[in-house]
């Protein structure tokens, strides 16, 4: 794409799962992508078997990666009813459903799915709007899932032992470009044994990694929930790597 629009070298950001993509490009082509700024997904090292093989299922429940492995499984679910779905997710996944660890009751999307009752069984509905989800946005997202429907999202969860394989080639290679990482402290991501170690550990990947920053009461969804922030963020780094 760089080369289309004829853009020698450019930052790159991503959030969420667009992270994880951000952060690969950076690592791989350093001089075309000259600094990296992500939200919600640290850099992590390669784990030292398949990403599968990690997350927990037991009889009763299984991590919500394994209920995504099989195809269309969660498509049927999720698109059932298109608006209640997002309201779920948006809503469970964000800084204003409650805090998370320490012996938080706040409903995670991104947890433990009982095998008898589906992944949205758990999560409350959204009786109130939320200040950052319009509902000129929501219609917009519905419509346009009712279009392409939810195969997108589960496939790239399909494919984390496939990239894992890839990813083996270039184990032990640093991230050595400006970078910087942001998180909500609400972010549901934190709920995950050991992520707070990883967040912590990240400069071991990304030499020139600044502080982390972690958004007080902003869960999963920061663009949307802090956007002020957010911005403002992104403009200090802008500033201090591009001039």
């Amino acid at each position: 794409m760089l080369d289309t629009l004829e853009i020698e070298t450019t930052v790159i950001i991503g959030n969420d799962w667009g992270a994880t993509l951000a952060w690969q490009a950076a690592l791989l082509r350093p001089e075309r992508f000259i600094a990296v700024s992500t939200i919600g997904v640290p850099i992590m090292g390669q784990t030292p078997v398949p990403p599968t093989q990690v997350f927990p299922r037991t009889d009763d429940a299984l991590f919500y990666v394994h209920y995504f492995q099989d195809e269309g499984v969660a498509e049927a679910e999720f698109e059932q009813n298109l608006r209640q779905t997002l309201q779920k997710i948006y809503y469970a996944a964000s800084g204003d459903a409650g805090p998370r660890g320490n012996g938080a009751t706040t409903p995670n999307p991104f947890g433990m799915v009982m095998r008898n009752k589906g992944f949205l069984a758990s999560l409350p509905i959204l009786r109130l709007s939320l200040p950052w989800l319009s509902e000129v946005d929501l219609a917009i997202f519905e419509a346009d899932y009712s279009k392409s429907g939810f195969r997108g999202e589960p496939n790239l969860y399909r494919n984390l032992d496939r990239n894992w394989e890839l990813q083996t080639t270039f184990s032990g290679l640093l991230l050595d470009v400006p970078a910087q990482f942001m998180i909500g402290t609400r972010d549901t991501g934190l709920a995950i044994p050991g992520m707070k170690q990883i967040i912590e550990a990240q400069k071991s990947l990304a030499p020139q990694l600044r502080d982390p920053v972690y958004s007080d009461g902003c869960g999963h969804w920061a663009p949307q929930e802090y956007p002020d922030q957010v911005s403002n963020l992104l403009a200090n780094f802008l500033e201090g790597v591009c001039c």
